[in-house]
């Protein structure tokens, strides 16, 4: 089944360059995500940041009931979340299939020597369903570079609209 995923990215705020990920939701067909796209414009944050929208089409395996899917990926980081990555397994109508592809890329890896940790991510979707979590927009949060360079601070982030 042929389903398509609404996401944000934001590059920049105020100048200065930034990488701020937003998944919005995945839709049974084009109309439902570009009204999704067009209720999402409406909102702050996402309303200053128009072309940052981008419809991407997915294919999910298996047959879609309930309107349920199951998004797989690994997602491999160091301790520090200095360095991330994802590595998608598929979307999938059943878990347990979700599940057996996430764990099959795991097992043709080797993720030895302690430098990063890989965790086996398996999101349950609700197709043409919004995520909550941005029902109000969102806001960028930068860092502040006020202090001295090489003052002994813990550093602080900022909302830079207060």
């Amino acid at each position: 089944m042929k389903i398509y995923e609404l996401t944000h990215i934001c590059f920049e705020y105020k100048g200065e360059s930034v990488l701020n990920e937003l998944e919005l939701g995945f839709y049974s067909d084009i109309d439902t995500a570009l009204s999704a796209k067009s209720y999402y414009l409406s909102l702050p944050g996402f309303g200053e940041n128009e072309h940052g929208f981008l419809i991407k089409p997915r294919v999910v395996n298996g047959n879609v009931s309930n309107d349920e899917i199951f998004n797989a990926y690994l997602y491999i980081h160091t301790q520090d979340l200095e360095f991330e990555y994802v590595v998608p397994a598929g979307l999938f109508s059943c878990e347990d299939d979700a599940d057996a592809a996430v764990q099959e890329i795991f097992d043709c890896n080797s993720f030895d020597g302690g430098k990063f940790e890989v965790e086996m991510i398996i999101e349950r979707c609700i197709l043409n369903e919004m995520p909550g979590d941005f029902y109000d927009g969102f806001k960028i949060y930068t860092y502040d570079r006020k202090y001295p360079e090489g003052a002994d601070i813990i550093p602080v982030w900022v909302d830079e609209d207060e």
